[in-house]
């Protein structure tokens, strides 16, 4: 969770809307750019006077040069791509980004094959920009890069100026960040250079876009794949070919750009349109217009680029400098072979013993050309394959390694909790959860950060319900991943033992929460708390419970105590600060291996979420005794120091009896001889368990029982 400080996602210059994924024929996009230069000029009054300032350089500039004669040096930019993933398909491949390099070299270059389809009113326009885009080669730090960078990230949901994470410095690099959805059915924007002069919008500089919009293959498609083409424009300072109008075909307008035709602008393709001027046809086949046939710049656009360029406004003089281009290597050859940088992710976090696991590489700053993976307790336990398919043997968290190898050198990465495994035998039986004793948050409750951030589940021993425990969140946090980000929609999620219900009848589901908001307004409170279950190791899972009435907090409470609305550190002092959710358990829920899983999303005004006294109730069915029995248990429960474990049995089975810790790991053996039927006791005395939460559990033929009890000091 992150303080917001600024969240200007739609303040843009350039604001793409894509109107369908379909076809070239209709991968056309639309752009809210007056409407959000107003909307920053109102937030940042300084932006209209930058702006006039540019404006009034650049007229200056285009009057004393001609740029007609074509005989400019090259102008070389370097780009930095940053890939906003979680590990989906805007994890886009490194082949897409390279394509896309390609068209922007063509579209700059007049290299474009498809030149050749504009209308002869403008084919003696058509500029030659001379500008050259090259991938970065070193990074800020002086360390070999191929320009592409992979940051997993929940902000690739969000799309804004929050999502720009790790910007490289704009004097040297301008900064690409694709995602995979963008608010308002957004595709893409850009800033004009005036709108990113000063703080805090130095930091928005460079472009957002969706990732299927990013080059010709992968994601994207021939039809979308100058729309980055389209956006650099904005970057360098040019407008729609209607101007500042919001939309295109609303009233004609003019891009201060010369040898451009006033125009509505379209969005499709009408050629020899003339409506705003008759006898003048429009440009529509320029890159800063909508239609889908866009092909060309004009040499009236390419002065206004070039002029831009020649400014010290937003770092844009600076950026293809001699110093520049010798800090990037961006003109280094041959390309540099690069050390890669291992990673990899499961496409399953949470799998059952058996299920299989498909675990995808995802190694930045070079290709490797070999693999070396090991899995803890896997099946295989190595491979050799790029992407490979394994199964584990027993439950608990599991390390995998992955060693890669590329002409630039060989890095491993080991993460230690890669995947987490279920036992085929459940935790415990029905919980009923005070948080007294610490909780392991990581074996048996689960907490999962899903956006790797400093949000997280935790134990307090400072605040609950009818004691001093409980889990919270500590929503509350202000830390971001950079000025803009303010923390709305980051998901963390706790998920229960795996629990045995298959005894259970007319069970409920209860809970107490205690919440407040940062939010004055209603619609500002946008977090939301919901409840899921899971019958299959977290492979699928099921909405149980919205809690009532959380997307509306505040007036749940006395506003007079701290529950209430509160820009302040929310500690609940009251049981009155607690609200109780309950909901009814299915009846296909009655069965062993049942999780439950509270799913908490983040509004930009959150604060601290606490949750206590999670029980199960119902009836519970007791077996007749039959010639097949068994039944055990731990006294005193809880034990301090002395304690016996009572069996008793009708079952003439081997059994194996083992002591495991939160961790899931054996740390006594209590017997491995054949147990004849009757009744036993065994001291646990002698096994110096440490204070914590253990688990009994009995196996034998098809008999598998668990029990908890706890060790204290």
């Amino acid at each position: 969770m992150k303080k917001a400080l600024l969240r200007y996602a739609l303040v843009v210059t350039g604001f793409i809307t894509a109107l369908t994924q379909g076809s070239a024929q209709n991968d056309g996009y639309h752009c809210g750019s007056d409407h959000m230069n107003h909307l920053a000029r109102e937030k940042y009054p300084s932006i209209a006077d930058r702006e006039r300032l540019l404006e009034d350089q650049i007229a200056q500039w285009i009057a004393t040069h001609d740029l007609r004669a074509d005989d400019e040096d090259t102008i070389t930019i370097t780009l930095v791509f940053h890939v906003i993933h979680n590990y989906g398909p805007e994890n886009i491949s490194d082949e897409q980004i390279l394509d896309q390099v390609r068209v922007l070299n063509e579209d700059y270059n007049k290299r474009n094959a498809d030149t050749t389809a504009v209308i002869s009113q403008f084919q003696d326009l058509i500029a030659n920009c001379h500008i050259r885009f090259r991938l970065a080669q070193r990074d800020p730090l002086g360390n070999c890069t191929n320009g592409i960078e992979r940051i997993q990230s929940l902000e690739t949901y969000i799309g804004d100026d929050g999502a720009k994470i790790n910007s490289w410095m704009r004097d040297r690099y301008l900064n690409v960040w694709t995602v995979n959805t963008m608010r308002d059915g957004v595709a893409g924007y850009a800033y004009y250079p005036s709108a990113v002069i000063d703080y805090p919008m130095t930091n928005a500089d460079g472009i957002i876009i969706l990732h299927n919009y990013i080059g010709s293959i992968g994601t994207s498609a021939p039809g979308r794949s100058r729309a980055l083409t389209h956006e650099i424009g904005h970057y360098l300072n040019l407008q729609h070919t209607w101007g500042d109008n919001n939309n295109p075909g609303v009233a004609c307008g003019d891009d201060l750009v010369s040898d451009t035709p006033i125009t509505k602008g379209h969005s499709s393709c009408q050629l020899l349109d003339d409506a705003c001027n008759p006898g003048i046809v429009e440009n529509v086949q320029n890159y800063m217009e909508y239609s889908y046939c866009s092909n060309m710049f004009t040499l009236g656009q390419k002065a206004r680029v070039y002029a831009a360029l020649q400014s010290s406004a937003s770092s844009r003089s600076f950026l293809y400098s001699d110093a520049a281009l010798a800090f990037t290597r961006a003109l280094q050859e041959p390309v540099e072979n690069c050390a890669p940088k291992a990673d990899f992710y499961p496409d399953r976090p949470f799998v059952c013993i058996g299920d299989l696991v498909n675990f995808k590489d995802n190694t930045t700053n070079a290709s490797p050309t070999a693999y070396s993976w090991t899995f803890q307790d896997g099946n295989p336990s190595t491979s050799t394959s790029s992407n490979p398919t394994v199964s584990f043997t027993s439950g608990g968290w599991k390390s995998v390694t992955l060693q890669v190898v590329s002409p630039g050198g060989n890095d491993t990465k080991t993460i230690e909790k890669s995947v987490y495994v279920s036992e085929d035998w459940s935790d415990s039986g029905i919980i009923n959860e005070n948080f007294q004793v610490f909780p392991n948050l990581e074996s048996f409750w689960i907490a999962n950060n899903k956006g790797n951030n400093n949000t997280t589940w935790r134990w307090t021993n400072t605040a609950g319900y009818d004691d001093n425990y409980s889990v919270f969140l500590n929503a509350y946090s202000t830390s971001g991943a950079n000025v803009f980000d303010d923390g709305d929609s980051d998901i963390d999620e706790l998920i229960t033992p795996s629990m045995d219900l298959s005894s259970l009848s007319n069970g409920t589901f209860n809970f107490k929460f205690a919440y407040t908001t940062r939010a004055i307004a209603t619609a500002d409170i946008t977090e939301k708390l919901e409840v899921y279950s899971s019958i299959d190791c977290g492979k699928t899972w099921t909405l149980r419970s919205t809690v009532p009435g959380f997307d509306n907090v505040a007036p749940r409470f006395d506003l007079t105590l701290s529950a209430g609305n509160s820009v302040e550190y929310f500690i609940p002092t009251e049981q009155d600060q607690w609200t109780d959710v309950s909901f009814n358990i299915p009846s296909n829920l009655q069965r062993g291996g049942v999780r439950f899983k509270f799913v908490y999303t983040s509004g930009s005004e959150s604060n601290n979420l606490y949750i206590d006294n999670i029980n199960i109730n119902g009836t519970v069915g007791v077996d007749e005794l039959t010639e097949n029995s068994f039944s055990m248990a731990v006294t005193p429960n809880p034990m301090s120091g002395n304690g016996v474990l009572k069996l008793s049995t009708n079952i003439d089975e081997a059994l194996n009896i083992r002591v495991l810790d939160l961790t899931g790991k054996v740390v006594a053996v209590v017997n491995q001889s054949r147990l004849k039927k009757g009744a036993y006791q065994f001291d646990l005395t002698n096994y110096n368990l440490a204070p914590g939460i253990y688990f009994v559990h009995a196996t034998g033929g098809v008999l598998k029982e668990t029990i908890k009890f706890m060790v204290t000091r």
